[in-house]
């Protein structure tokens, strides 16, 4: 019987050249390596492919997926999900990358909190350099505090949303710097008559279904 992954990083692709071989080299660099990647390249006219099928070839951990017909984003996140085989999952941006000790951070804060539903993290940002008319050049912004994990009220949390004190995406999302429990993803998709995301924009959309089924 085949070992069921711990994470499955799922990296949604469209003309993502530029930046895939970072993302995913972020991936293989992680110290716990008990994790899938699954890269699913939407109908893309650049090389994604080519870079994305010279990692696979080389790491039995990425498992690649080319689509010929465009999904768009909501229809790239549902066909990643619905490929997913890991006790947890989290989807990473093409143009952003994983600490390398992400996946170990989820498991040590799974044994300080084994009940708990997602693990989200503050974002660090570095800026690309064709971003520098907009950022300016070399920025870096890592955030300081104490890297440890806590216990964060769902209901709570989406008030202070509601109220302004809060917003979405400081709280669990499925998208970079959250780890979402896949029970957590079956619950709410269920709930919604198996559609993981009513909401035009995913992120947003899977930030409001998990607080509501957490």
């Amino acid at each position: 019987m085949e070992k069921r992954p711990f994470v499955s990083v799922l990296l949604p692709v469209y003309n993502g050249e530029n930046y895939l071989a970072t993302a995913i080299t972020t991936v293989i660099n992680q110290t716990d390596q008990d994790y899938e990647l699954i890269v699913s390249i939407d109908s893309s006219s650049d090389f994604s492919e080519r870079l994305a099928r010279e990692f696979e070839e080389n790491n039995e951990r990425i498992r690649v997926h080319t689509h010929v017909n465009r999904l768009g984003m909501r229809g790239n996140y549902d066909f990643l999900i619905s490929k997913a085989k890991g006790s947890w999952l989290t989807i990473l941006g093409q143009d952003d990358a994983m600490m390398p000790f992400a996946i170990s951070e989820l498991r040590r804060s799974l044994e300080k909190i084994p009940d708990m539903s997602a693990l989200v993290s503050r974002r660090a940002y570095a800026f690309w350099p064709d971003t520098e008319k907009k950022f300016g050049r070399n920025q870096f912004i890592y955030p300081l505090g104490v890297n440890r994990a806590s216990e964060v009220s769902s209901m709570k949390f989406l008030e202070n949303c509601l109220k302004g004190k809060s917003e979405y995406s400081q709280g669990p999302q499925l998208y970079t710097g959250s780890f979402v429990s896949q029970k957590v993803v079956l619950n709410f998709s269920a709930s919604q008559d198996g559609e993981l995301f009513p909401y035009p924009i995913p992120d947003v959309s899977s930030s409001a279904s998990i607080l509501l089924s957490t």
